[in-house]
């Protein structure tokens, strides 16, 4: 298991680096996200939301891409 901090990706992007998906849309809308490898996918879970009235929100991802 491991930790992305995903602004710090969000800022990658914004200084020019390619993010590919879904790594660029959840780095938009996720804090953090927990990783982990089977076989040949990530499975990534976060939380989303959590700021003023918006209420937290589980997000979960399966992708074969790897994560910047």
């Amino acid at each position: 298991m491991c930790r992305i901090e995903t602004p710090s990706v969000l800022i990658r992007g914004g200084e020019g680096e390619e993010i590919p998906e879904p790594w660029r849309e959840l780095s938009s809308g996720v804090r953090w996200l927990r990783l982990w490898r089977t076989g040949d996918r990530w499975l990534a879970v976060g939380l989303a939301g959590g700021t003023g009235d918006q209420r937290f929100r589980l997000v979960a991802a399966v992708t074969e891409t790897d994560p910047p």
